[in-house]
């Protein structure tokens, strides 16, 4: 009796042995698989946060190159306003300076002999100065400018010249502007154009 007690004791050990094993494989097995798909779930997720890090990074590259580029635009943009500007100046001196009483009388001259030998006067010649060009001119050019033209000449001051003059060889009908503000615009005008062309140039470079 004893003997099968024994027998039945070490039965039960060993049955239990092998159950206990075979449940601890299957908790390993589970316990590897899990494992596995955690890892797997975990590089799925780094992989994804990467690409997106990447797309973030390159998003932020191009919206600091767009930026730059449009910093840069803005720059190069105040810098040619701000040589216009300084050119637009400097024409304006350069050309009231230029224009002094004994230069406005050659330009005058030369205008009116043009005008005669183009039989383009067409009544009386009439010429617009401010007041003080007029006070220095009037005489001497007006007794030069007679014997040039058969037909009349006037010469008148207005308020709306600072120097410079104006001239109508149709009794003022249709006048010729030779301002300093006229001048001075078209010469800025093509100015801009040559800054412009160089700043172009200077930025492709």
């Amino acid at each position: 009796m004893p003997q099968q007690v024994q027998e039945l004791i070490d039965k039960i050990k060993s049955e239990g042995i092998e159950a206990a094993e075979h449940k601890g494989g299957e908790i390993i097995d589970q316990a590897r698989q899990k494992a596995q798909s955690i890892e797997a779930e975990a590089r799925k997720k780094a992989e994804q946060a990467l690409a997106q890090a990447k797309e973030e990074i390159k998003r932020l590259q191009e919206s600091t190159h767009m930026a730059l580029k449009q910093a840069s635009r803005d720059t190069v943009l105040s810098l040619k306003k701000e040589i216009e500007r300084i050119l637009a100046q400097i024409i304006k001196k350069e050309v009231k300076e230029t224009l002094d009483p004994q230069q406005l009388a050659k330009i005058i001259e030369a205008a009116v002999q043009s005008a005669v030998d183009a039989k383009a006067v067409e009544g009386e010649v009439v010429i617009d100065f401010n007041k003080n060009d007029l006070e220095k001119l009037q005489g001497a050019l007006l007794s030069k400018l007679q014997k040039q033209l058969k037909k009349g000449i006037r010469l008148q001051s207005s308020g709306d010249i600072a120097g410079g003059f104006t001239i109508s060889f149709d009794d003022g009908r249709s006048s010729f502007d030779f301002t300093d503000e006229s001048l001075a615009s078209y010469l800025a005008a093509y100015l801009n154009a040559q800054t412009a062309s160089l700043v172009k140039e200077a930025t492709a470079s």
